[in-house]
């Protein structure tokens, strides 16, 4: 697997639909069992139960359940925003594993007092978040108007096509050609992170990588806020100066005018 592959969206917007529930799914599945045992190594338990974490095992029984409903629905959501929060939603689970497990860790490891100043912190940082979004938001006008967005929406029609919003990273050499570090960096990364505790020490080594899994946790929500704000206020203002609902181009007619096209 390579960063473009994880970039690069589906050109059916059913496959664009199940894709994030899917890996959402697959992440639960890895990870749920894996930070849970983190946190009972850290306590010196022996051996690791899951139903020790019952937050977790919710997640994953709530992803599970995300990718029945979004199966069953994939062929009729029409709106544009609809689709997007519904994007949004399907990854809720697993950032909530990531930063709910990290968290446990690093309070397992350093107490109460520490995980509550961290808590605070990144209640803290929360408070940029309507500068990202506006910020996110000129972007999105910007691309909308001479990027890579500006053949995204029909105005005749009130026709969106989810499919050209990742073109500025498909497109970016950086990622269509990655060098050698970037091509070894999945791989060798879990390396690097068991290697931890020999450079740095077993505790040092539990605090980084707990704090990892916190950030990283934290950036998906983080993200993912500021996506679902910034699509769900400038699809509002796009349907307020079209006067009526923008509604998906769907895979019939993106087929369709493909083959006209060619």
């Amino acid at each position: 697997m390579t960063v473009k592959t994880l970039v690069t969206l589906p050109r059916s917007l059913v496959n664009f639909h199940l894709r994030t529930p899917l890996l959402s799914l697959a992440g639960t599945t890895l990870l749920v069992p894996m930070l849970g045992a983190l946190v009972t190594a850290i306590r010196g338990g022996e051996e690791f139960s899951l139903l020790e974490w019952r937050f977790g095992l919710w997640m994953w029984g709530l992803s599970l359940l995300l990718l029945g409903v979004y199966f069953v629905i994939r062929h009729r959501v029409k709106r544009a925003i609809t689709f997007y929060l519904l994007v949004s939603f399907a990854g809720v689970p697993l950032g909530a594993v990531i930063l709910a497990g990290g968290f446990r860790a690093f309070a397992a490891h350093l107490g109460a007092a520490g995980a509550g100043w961290l808590g605070a912190g990144l209640m803290i940082g929360l408070i940029t978040l309507p500068w990202a979004v506006r910020a996110r938001r000129a972007w999105f006008q910007g691309a909308l108007e001479a990027g890579h967005l500006s053949e995204s929406l029909d105005e005749d029609k009130a026709q969106w096509d989810p499919r050209q919003d990742n073109r500025y990273v498909e497109e970016d050499p950086r990622i269509a050609r990655p060098g050698c570090l970037m091509r070894l960096l999945p791989w060798v990364g879990p390396a690097i992170g068991a290697s931890l505790s020999d450079v740095f020490g077993r505790a040092t080594g539990l605090t980084i990588g707990s704090l990892l899994f916190v950030f990283i946790g934290y950036g998906v929500f983080y993200f993912k806020l500021r996506y679902v704000f910034t699509n769900l206020l400038e699809f509002r203002r796009l349907e307020r100066d079209l006067g009526r609902p923008i509604v998906l181009l769907s895979d019939r007619e993106f087929q369709r005018q493909s083959r006209s096209a060619s």
